[in-house]
């Protein structure tokens, strides 16, 4: 092999060797990120120690969502629900998220979500349960196109004041609109598809805002369905005002009244009664949300605050009592436990005031406490195990001292008397 053939074949195994490093050092990083993941079971255990039986009660996602560069798995009552509870544990290392803002930012997202399956879904106002209604709507508007098209040519020659002009106008119209709809749902059904595969602020952000498109949509193929029924009616006032005579009257009026069903007249009713543009805004108003969002901050914080406060309470309570109890022992040895006595007396009327403040409040004292508490502990074991006095004088042992002074002199001697020699041979 010569010698360019040998540098090519070490470069391309170099290339080879760092590529899969780096493949390797990339899955490491990837499955690093993974291994910190913490699973559904043990979120719904951190928030089950604090919320108790409720944990029952609460709704969660069945997977983390995604808001910003975090995931959270996310606890929460009902939109509709009179309580209220929002409690979120970090997916990366399992702590439970009381960042104000982070809250504000998950809480957004969680309400919007329960939005688009409290209301939308559960009253079947979603897209799939939209887009089959308005494919076949499609179908019988083009199907109206072909019949209006026969009844003007068999009709008009015979009848050149009646016009069924406004009537194709219209028809057009709302098949253009039936059109336009019908692509919207299908963008809906796709960007909802990727919500669920995903669970992020930003897909969700665009689902809602094409639920807000569709819905205006919607209620715009209402308005123009009203139009094109409303040219129908006129055209019929027209046939009956031409004292058109049967058999060609009822045929015309029959003819007419079976294009103005196009297969939307159930949805269309639903659509008048429910008004669901309208109720999907006021459930998304900012005043609602925040205050959804507010309430269930702080009813976890509550919990929280409690959950904190009692363990730390109970975790000194014995160990405070003992101490105070022991007060006129302690005393013999001059050790002072009135200040413990104060803050502990305090602490107590914090827990028995029953606020999340005042729980917050006595977590901070509880440091203090122990401090306290290990303080006089370790006073009372000095004052019961003096440290050992000193003897007056201990004796000095020089014998090193000298033994190295006797050395150095011995070397120096020598040192001197070699030299002198040195200089004696010189001469």
């Amino acid at each position: 092999m010569s010698f360019v053939n040998k540098t090519v074949f070490a470069e391309t195994i170099f290339a080879k060797t760092f590529s899969l490093s780096f493949l390797a050092l990339s899955l490491t990083v990837l499955l690093s990120g993974f291994a910190n993941a913490i699973s559904s079971s043990e979120a719904q255990e951190k928030i089950g120690v604090i919320v108790g039986s409720e944990a029952k009660e609460i709704l969660s996602l069945s997977k983390p969502l995604e808001v910003g560069a975090s995931r959270y798995w996310v606890f929460f009552y009902s939109i509709y629900s009179s309580k209220r509870i929002l409690g979120v544990v970090d997916d990366d290392d399992g702590s439970i998220v009381e960042n104000e803002d982070r809250l504000k930012a998950v809480g957004k997202t969680v309400y919007e979500y329960g939005v688009t399956q409290e209301y939308l879904k559960k009253n079947s106002w979603n897209f799939g349960a939209i887009e089959p209604v308005m494919a076949s709507v499609i179908n019988v508007l083009s199907e109206n196109e072909r019949k209006l098209a026969d009844l003007t040519s068999s009709v008009e020659q015979r009848y050149p004041t009646l016009s069924f002009r406004k009537i194709e106008a219209n028809l057009n119209s709302l098949t253009e609109q039936a059109f336009a709809l019908e692509t919207a749902l299908q963008d809906g059904i796709s960007l909802e598809q990727i919500f669920e595969n995903e669970y992020t602020d930003s897909s969700l952000y665009q689902l809602i805002t094409q639920y807000n498109n569709t819905l205006t949509l919607l209620n715009e193929f209402s308005n123009h369905y009203d139009e094109y029924r409303k040219t129908i009616s006129e055209v019929q006032s027209q046939a009956y005002k031409a004292n058109i005579t049967d058999p060609d009257y009822t045929s015309i009026n029959t003819n007419l009244e079976r294009l103005r069903e196009i297969g939307f007249s159930s949805l269309y009713e639903k659509l008048k009664k429910e008004k669901p543009a309208s109720e999907f805004n006021k459930l998304l108003s900012e005043e609602r949300e925040n205050t959804w969002i507010a309430d269930g901050i702080a009813s976890f914080q509550f919990k929280k605050n409690y959950y904190d406060a009692n363990n730390a309470f109970k975790a000194q309570q014995n160990a405070v009592e003992q101490t105070i109890a022991a007060e006129s022992i302690l005393s013999q040895c001059g050790i002072s436990v009135t200040q413990l006595k104060k803050d502990w007396s305090e602490v107590k009327y914090l827990m028995n005031k029953g606020s999340s403040t005042s729980y917050a409040k006595a977590i901070q004292k509880m440091p203090l406490i122990e401090a306290q508490v290990q303080s006089i502990t370790e006073k009372y074991e000095a004052c019961l195990n003096p440290p050992r006095s000193r003897s007056a004088t201990r004796g000095i042992d020089y014998s090193t001292a000298i033994a190295a002074l006797l050395v150095i002199a011995i070397a120096a001697t020598s040192y001197w008397y070699w030299k002198k020699k040195k200089e004696e041979e010189q001469y």
